[in-house]
């Protein structure tokens, strides 16, 4: 497990790209943590970091956002919503990993046996002082 410790968003820029190339860019991401803890930010600095110039909303409504970059196919769930887990079936997540190169799900644990299994997983923690970011591969 790596743990990375942000105060300012100079040192999440910095995380982003440590992990950018740890992952190599591929793979599913669960993105765990409370409300307000920095799971949409990580991604929009994260989707940044590969080039996208517009806005990354947070997929909370939509439940999934999708992107294209440099021939990379992304997709960004936010599962908070998720009423019950066979609703993924409307937003083709059987297709997720044969369609996207690149998933970053946010609470994944809304919607297990459901989603593609995790090749990473990042966990955040925060307090008034400071944002704890935990990277793990799950065993």
């Amino acid at each position: 497990m790596q743990e990375f410790t942000i105060t300012t968003i100079e040192e999440l820029c910095q995380a982003v790209k440590l992990i950018s190339s740890l992952i190599n860019n591929r793979g599913v991401i669960y993105l765990s943590g409370d409300l307000g803890s920095g799971k949409t930010t990580f991604t929009r600095y994260f989707l940044h970091s590969l080039g996208w110039k517009d806005a990354v909303p947070s997929p909370t409504y939509s439940l999934i956002n999708t992107y294209q970059i440099d021939g990379l196919n992304i997709l960004h769930a936010d599962l908070y919503r998720l009423t019950e887990p066979d609703e993924l079936l409307y937003l083709d997540v059987r297709d997720w990993q044969i369609n996207n190169d690149l998933i970053f799900i946010e609470w994944a644990e809304k919607a297990a046996g459901f989603i593609p299994p995790a090749d990473y997983e990042i966990s955040f923690n925060y307090s008034s002082e400071e944002r704890k970011l935990f990277l793990s591969k799950p065993s």
